[in-house]
């Protein structure tokens, strides 16, 4: 088997079926393409006897783990509250503003409500110290539970192509696609940016080479509105880049996609990946990995107030706008026209 071989991917997904048959337990818990292995269970203690199995199976049949490349993720925990760039409170890290009192120890300024003070007076000014400085100690960390010594504990990793982090969605995803798609338009930026080819062909290798690289994954994007603007701000840059026009000449952008041949924004392509891969799903029998991922339900406790928008929600939302439902999707020559 070398590289470059048309039967160097069989015979490496064969091997690997092999060596991994005696850990293998079944798929949404355990998932492996290639090489790229992915464990998930609800206890560090279960991941770790998992990641244990695993290893030795490997290890076993005379291959090794990269500990350097293998990381951890623990969804679902408390997310650390965003401060502020401007005038950060000590203890609660928004913006301060009136009725605020400055530590005397860490210098930092604090919120009289965070500090339980109804009004803040020159001589409580004087001598104040905050929660955290009056403890010693301040705040406890908690300690994070590892997987073990050689394994890092990380906030988002890359995927397949695609972003994960704790927080769920797919903001951080949507942010690095944007990234990529102007590094991929800075390469064809000979032909992009030149003023002696037509717009029309501009606009089919932008299709090609830059908006698929923009939308990368976007099929399993469940999609915001912060989202949705950074991809209409993404295309509608570059699609000003191409026609030489700048902000100050107040062109409408619908016009200049018009002259590149570009019929559908980004962000309504975005949402008709999802809603054409959603009729790929329906059309699985009842069994099918992805029929069990689509009615998933994740355990543990959720935020107060209303529930986050699932990507389920957003599809058969879209999909009802053009009168589809999922008895539809048995016709998929129906379904993609539609």
């Amino acid at each position: 088997m070398h590289q470059g071989s048309v039967l160097s991917p069989l015979i490496f997904a064969v091997v690997i079926d092999v060596v991994t048959e005696s850990a293998r337990e079944g798929l949404m818990r355990e998932m492996l393409y290639a090489d790229d292995l992915v464990l998930m269970d609800d206890t560090m203690e279960g991941l770790r006897e998992k990641f244990v199995k695993w290893k030795k199976a490997f290890e076993s049949k005379g291959l090794k783990v990269n500990l350097g490349k293998t990381k951890v993720m623990v969804s679902g925990t408390k997310e650390k509250a965003l401060v502020s760039k401007v005038d950060p409170c000590g203890m609660c890290g928004k913006r301060v503003k009136v009725n605020s009192v400055r530590c005397v120890k860490c210098g930092k300024w604090i919120h009289g409500r965070c500090a339980k003070i109804k009004r803040v007076t020159q001589r409580l000014a004087r001598d104040f110290a905050c929660g955290r400085c009056k403890n010693g100690a301040g705040r406890v960390v908690e300690q994070e539970e590892k997987l073990c010594d050689e394994i890092e504990t990380v906030k988002e990793f890359t995927y397949l192509g695609d972003k994960v982090s704790v927080g769920g969605g797919c903001e951080a995803t949507v942010t690095a696609r944007a990234r990529f798609a102007w590094v991929k338009f800075r390469e064809c930026g000979e032909l992009l940016y030149g003023k002696r080819f037509p717009l029309e062909m501009k606009g089919i290798v932008y299709k090609s080479c830059v908006r698929s690289a923009l939308l990368y994954g976007s099929e399993t994007w469940c999609l915001s509105e912060n989202e949705l603007g950074t991809l209409r701000r993404t295309e509608r840059a570059m699609v000003r880049v191409m026609c030489g026009v700048k902000l100050m000449d107040r062109k409408k952008t619908e016009d200049l996609m018009q002259m590149l041949g570009l019929k559908e924004a980004v962000d309504r392509l975005a949402k008709a990946n999802g809603v054409r891969w959603y009729g790929h799903v329906l059309r699985r029998e009842d069994g099918h990995v992805l029929r069990r991922a689509l009615d998933l339900e994740v355990s543990g406790p959720r935020k107060r107030g209303r529930p986050k928008k699932t990507w389920k929600m957003q599809v058969e939302e879209e999909s009802g706008k053009v009168g589809m439902r999922m008895r539809d999707a048995l016709n998929r020559a129906k379904w993609r026209e539609g």
